[in-house]
């Protein structure tokens, strides 16, 4: 698990440095007035100031990274008594690999979640930039984003119901 984890980081890494270039480029070719909300027919109707973005989303991201960095490190202090995992006894064994998987998992949502803002960031920048480009065509956006977070949500549970192989040899 340890190479998995290192790649897990690595885009974490990747994803954070992706938004911040994305946040940039956006922030310097965004109008002042951004369109964040549109009416049924594509019209823009709710405008907000670019700086809230950029700042706002940086705040978010800043925040959010390191809450789960912290939570991720203080994955090893949790108590054995206190897992509500599947296949405990296992688990319980193999501490050091369920706590490489906690950890992973939960960097895994950093790197979800800088991406996730980074496609939102690109969006935002052609539907203020390109007046071509038709709104509608973005309705899948928030469906994804759903799919993902729901999809990172139940990996956890099947990935503890699965022994791991290489400790299961053992």
């Amino acid at each position: 698990m340890k190479s998995g984890f290192a790649i897990i980081r690595i885009l974490r890494v990747f994803t954070l440095f992706g938004f911040i270039v994305a946040l940039f480029v956006c922030y310097i070719g965004l109008p002042q007035q951004v369109a964040i909300h549109y009416d049924e027919s594509g019209a823009a109707d709710g405008f907000v100031d670019k700086s809230l973005i950029f700042y706002g989303l940086t705040a978010f991201v800043v925040l959010f990274n390191t809450a789960l960095s912290v939570l991720a490190k203080l994955v090893p202090a949790l108590p054995a008594s206190r897992l509500k995992v599947p296949n405990r006894p296992f688990w319980t064994e193999n501490r050091q690999a369920l706590r490489d998987i906690l950890a992973g998992w939960l960097t895994s949502l950093t790197a979800l979640v800088n991406a996730f803002l980074v496609i939102c960031l690109v969006v935002v920048q052609r539907l203020n930039v390109d007046q071509d480009v038709p709104v509608l065509g973005y309705g899948w956006l928030p469906v994804a984003g759903g799919i993902l977070l729901l999809g990172w949500a139940a990996f956890l549970p099947l990935r503890l119901l699965v022994r791991s192989a290489a400790a299961a040899e053992e």
